[in-house]
């Protein structure tokens, strides 16, 4: 009846058939994907807040949250790229969040001069209370890396 058709062409397929996830399952599911999933799709680029850096390149007590006295502190500013810099100078640009992080406000630009083949390099920056995007370009304006901080008195 099917002449020359082979056989698993005529007739229909059938449903593929996916095991079904319960529905207290899919949330964790979702999460442990996007979890495993986030560093492959993230650049391989860094922008680490720090209180100090090796010469190795190495951040000595990184994190996103610092206390700094009235008169504000130091920190620096770890920019770690997977590949070289390949520019002569970098500029930060400090953005000032509002507190519920709705508007930022331009705060201060920072340039600094690199070596083209420098993969990493830090820089000493002021902060006073609030909270804070960075964002790092090269010369031709191109990012380089992003990140945020929190800045509180002591």
């Amino acid at each position: 009846m099917t002449g020359n058709i082979p056989e698993i062409l005529w007739n229909k397929p059938q449903a593929l058939r996916f095991p079904r996830v319960k529905k207290k399952y899919f949330i964790p599911v979702l999460y442990l994907f996007i979890l495993i999933m986030y560093p492959a799709a993230s650049p391989a680029q860094d922008l680490i807040f720090c209180e100090q850096v090796s010469k190795e390149g190495v951040p000595q007590h990184p994190s996103t949250f610092f206390y700094v006295g009235k008169n504000g502190g130091y920190l620096q500013l770890l920019v770690k790229l997977s590949h070289p810099v390949n520019t002569t100078s970098v500029v930060f640009d400090i953005w000032k969040k509002e507190k519920d992080g709705s508007k930022e406000t331009f705060d201060n630009t920072i340039r600094m001069e690199v070596q083209p083949e420098w993969s990493w390099f830090k820089k000493e920056v002021a902060f006073q209370h609030g909270n804070f995007s960075v964002y790092v370009y090269d010369d031709r304006d191109q990012p380089l890396a992003a990140g945020e901080i929190t800045v509180i008195y002591k």
